[in-house]
């Protein structure tokens, strides 16, 4: 627990508290918990406190936290009711000294919060930001939305005329590390042979495999792919055994802690639509979209419409032909890997995270 600080116009001051609820599993990823750690990270930078509030799939998870000095109030399923894991976080905020609720914040992250979710929290006085995707609810009893999509302006989010919307890639939670390394656009080569490959931090249904076929089908001279594996795949011992049948050229990383540095490092990457789009983006990474998820496909569709990446549609339906023309195609074109470095950083700035946590502190001084 951290200690009360002095205010500076007498008396004690206690640390701004952020309350975050999300879960990683196996299903449901790791785009949630990562973007809230970027939240978690900007509020912290700005002189408050965070604590994660949820069931971590992964030991890997359990040290990120750690190592980012954040809290932990674990629980032992995602499915946890309302009224638990709203009680589990009102206790927190008592025993950090938080006796008025509506100086906390509380958010939501995951598909599986419902309405119901929201008023349990909302019932424990706290002020509460839900992050969402897709939409798919209508009315929402929240202080604060976030919706960091392109096309989140085009959904009818019901709200009331107070709350404050985060809508759009302005908001797009990008962690700390990202804000400071920008590779140097000018240094396209002429012909791409870095290649990043990432489906996901758990990619159920292995579709890594089968990109990587598209990709050795390519026969790319001179080709480097470095392919991410999550620390939720269940898929890590295939991925290896297919990647030493393709050769040498084929290195699987598990886990890595630095993806800016491994983003700078290449010069196009093949990737699922997810998170990790506006990562690429923000370091104008020319990339190849493909979509694994409902959620994914209007990110991969206006991504490739606005030309800051390659749209490939559903990676159920690309063949290993599709993969490796598409990849021959952009790594052969220096010119449209400049355009789409360009665009992507025009879209993504990697400064979201500050400005959603100083607009919600800003909201708490109101």
């Amino acid at each position: 627990m951290s200690e009360p600080r002095n205010d500076p116009a007498g008396g004690v001051r206690l640390d701004r508290l952020l309350l975050v609820r999300v879960d990683v599993s196996a299903q449901m990823g790791a785009g949630h918990f990562m973007r809230c750690l970027a939240l978690a990270q900007a509020w912290h930078e700005l002189g408050g406190r965070a604590v994660f509030c949820g069931h971590l799939s992964s030991p890997a998870h359990y040290r990120r936290l750690a190592g980012e000095g954040f809290d932990l109030l674990p629980l032992p399923s995602p499915a946890t009711p309302p009224h638990v894991f709203s009680s589990v976080m009102a206790a927190e905020a008592d025993r950090s000294g938080h006796d008025d609720k509506t100086q906390v914040w509380a958010v939501l992250d995951g598909y599986h919060f419902t309405r119901e979710c929201q008023d349990a929290i909302k019932d424990k006085g706290m002020k509460l930001l839900a992050i969402d995707d897709e939409g798919l609810q209508s009315r929402w009893n929240v202080d604060a939305l976030l919706n960091q999509n392109l096309h989140a302006h085009l959904l009818r989010y019901e709200l009331a005329p107070n709350v404050l919307s985060f809508f759009g890639p302005g908001f797009a939670l990008l962690r700390r590390e990202f804000r400071s390394l920008f590779p140097d656009q000018d240094e396209i080569p002429g012909r791409g042979r870095r290649l990043l490959v990432s489906l996901g931090g758990s990619d159920p249904e292995n579709w890594t495999s089968k990109i990587l076929e598209g990709v050795a089908r390519a026969a790319i001279p001179g080709l480097h792919c470095k392919v991410i594996v999550g620390p939720d795949n269940e898929h890590a011992v295939g991925i290896e055994k297919k990647s030493r049948e393709l050769g040498p050229g084929f290195e699987v990383l598990h886990s890595p802690g630095d993806m800016p540095a491994l983003m700078g490092w290449a010069d196009a990457a093949l990737a699922a639509a997810g998170s990790i789009s506006w990562e690429l983006a923000h370091m104008g990474v020319p990339a190849l979209l493909v979509v694994a998820a409902d959620n994914q496909e209007p990110i991969a569709k206006h991504l490739g419409h606005m030309g800051a990446a390659d749209n490939l549609g559903w990676v159920k339906d690309l063949g290993s032909g599709d993969v490796a023309v598409r990849l021959k195609r952009l790594l052969r074109s220096p010119g449209v890997r400049r355009t789409m470095a360009k665009k992507g950083r025009a879209v993504v700035d990697g400064k979201g995270a500050l400005r959603v946590a100083s607009r919600m502190r800003g909201e708490l001084d109101a």
